[in-house]
């Protein structure tokens, strides 16, 4: 009897091991979700090809009130449309490119219901190269010439569509630890400052308050996406304003959405953002003006920008290196 005792002890000791080392195994598949960590910016070889796909849409607005009553509005609208193919020539040693070409498919923009006009004619290669910290974009054929409004767009596009625009993600909106679903952390505020250079040149990074979310888009479970939102106010006087108004204030603000691949196997699949910058003025009654209540001016700038990157690809006609992984977001 005390045999078939020493049996079952063994036996339910046995069996209590083997439980134990399953769930042993099943903890070790299966760790806590640490978060993810997004590596913004991915280092480049030479010969690596992307295609930007990129819509540039500008509202200017132009509003006069007098005691809180309209009394005019004006607006122009603007788009601007660029596809182009990226390859990398050279890299530094860190794995930025530092000289890039661009085979341009489309560079067109064009102002209310006008003609569009292209920019750069269709197979029109640009040499991009960054030197100190600045992009310089020129023709390779050096037969083609640039205005000084094609070269300024030129170099912004050049921009949103390459891996600069990863570095500029970057500084705005790295958190720095790993991050899950739902999480929210700070912009960087001097990130943020830097950005709204064109704003105000003298604004200071504790001027700039913002808040970035990782989430994770419906219907796309192989990508996350980092919203984020930020604004800065101002009353330092803009350069050129009108000599018979009185500047009262200015804010920006600048919101958008950066969808990546979620194993980190590519950069950015896309971005948007949205910039509504506004200033407000106030006129200097004439000496002899009987009402002396003064104009109100509200000048707004709405912009925003839609950006597609496919990976591995340049141009329709090339079979040799289809998308990797992570180069669709839809």
């Amino acid at each position: 009897m005390n045999g078939n005792r020493g049996k079952r002890v063994l036996r339910r000791l046995w069996i209590g091991t083997i439980l134990l080392a399953a769930y042993a195994s099943l903890l070790a598949a299966s760790p806590p979700d640490a978060g993810f960590k997004i590596q913004w910016l991915h280092p480049r070889q030479v010969g690596d090809r992307q295609r930007a796909h990129i819509v540039l849409n500008r509202t200017l607005e132009h509003v006069v009130k007098k005691a809180d009553k309209e009394l005019s509005r004006k607006a122009q609208n603007s788009r601007t449309e660029f596809q182009g193919d990226y390859e990398v020539n050279e890299v530094r040693e860190d794995g930025f490119p530092s000289k890039l070409t661009i085979t341009v498919e489309k560079a067109t923009t064009k102002i209310e219901l006008a003609a569009a006009i292209e920019l750069v004619k269709p197979k029109t290669v640009l040499i991009v190269e960054r030197k100190d910290e600045k992009d310089t974009v020129v023709p390779a054929d050096e037969s083609v010439k640039l205005s000084d409004d094609a070269q300024q767009l030129l170099t912004a596009l050049a921009w949103l569509g390459g891996p600069q625009n990863e570095a500029n993600y970057r500084g705005l909106l790295d958190a720095g630890k790993p991050q899950k679903i739902g999480d929210h952390w700070n912009v960087s505020p001097s990130a943020g400052a830097k950005k709204m250079e064109g704003f105000d040149p003298r604004l200071e990074a504790k001027a700039v308050s913002g808040i970035a979310e990782l989430t994770k888009p419906p219907h796309a479970e192989d990508f996350l996406e980092v919203k984020y939102a930020f604004s800065a106010k101002s009353d330092n006087a803009p350069a050129g304003a009108p000599p018979d108004m009185m500047p009262v204030g200015a804010t920006q603000k600048i919101s958008g959405t950066v969808r990546l691949p979620a194993d980190n196997s590519t950069g950015l699949v896309s971005c948007s953002e949205r910039i509504i910058t506004e200033r407000n003025f106030k006129t200097k009654p004439g000496e002899l003006e009987r009402d002396k209540t003064p104009q109100e001016h509200i000048f707004r700038q709405i912009e925003s920008a839609e950006v597609r990157i496919e990976y591995g690809k340049k141009g329709p006609e090339v079979g040799d290196k289809g998308p990797r992984k992570g180069a669709s977001g839809k």
